[in-house]
């Protein structure tokens, strides 16, 4: 019998072993990687719809309104205006909308550049992947992260409601 309870015992005591190693490391990549209120905003590097790279750390000393969209999403297009609004209203003072189209169509960078041009977007839209949507967390569009001049996640909104361009207006002049 002892050397039943020994054998086992070592099994065991290596099972957990493994279990805790492997958690630990599953949960400090996923508090590294993943995007939450107070954090820093993960960066990534994209590229836009001209096919020039463009990357969040650019936009380090600006106040960041990071838009996760599509061009299928009637809300999505809905909230353009207001987007337009809020670029136009702070730019001045340090402040850009960037889009990140989770799209998926071929020739997705023309197809973008088409939209963007037909709907006047005077912000940069960027073609996302799944690598940087799940950084962020985003399971519903539209999805929005305003991000402060220090690279931090000052709130986030999921979905398109009448007072979002306000809701967002009043957080900018908060830390602009």
């Amino acid at each position: 019998m002892g050397s039943f309870v020994k054998k086992y015992t070592s099994v065991i005591f290596c099972l957990l072993a493994c279990l805790l190693l492997f958690s630990c490391n599953s949960n400090d990549t996923k508090v590294n990687a993943t995007a939450r209120i107070g954090g820093l905003a993960p960066d990534f590097s994209l590229k836009d719809i001209t096919g020039s790279t463009i990357n969040l750390s650019e936009f380090e000393n600006k106040v960041v309104l990071l838009e996760f969209w599509a061009t299928w999403c009637p809300p999505c297009k809905a909230s353009i205006p207001e987007l337009m609004e809020l670029q136009e209203r702070y730019k001045a003072r340090g402040f850009t909308v960037i889009s990140i189209s989770i799209d998926k169509t071929q020739e997705l960078s023309k197809h973008l550049f088409d939209f963007s041009q037909s709907y006047h977007i005077n912000y940069p839209v960027l073609i996302g992947n799944e690598a940087v949507s799940m950084q962020y967390n985003v399971t519903s569009i539209p999805a929005s992260f305003l991000i402060d001049k220090k690279g931090r996640i000052v709130s986030a909104y999921i979905g398109f409601t009448d007072n979002l361009k306000d809701d967002i207006s009043t957080q900018i002049e908060k830390i602009i």
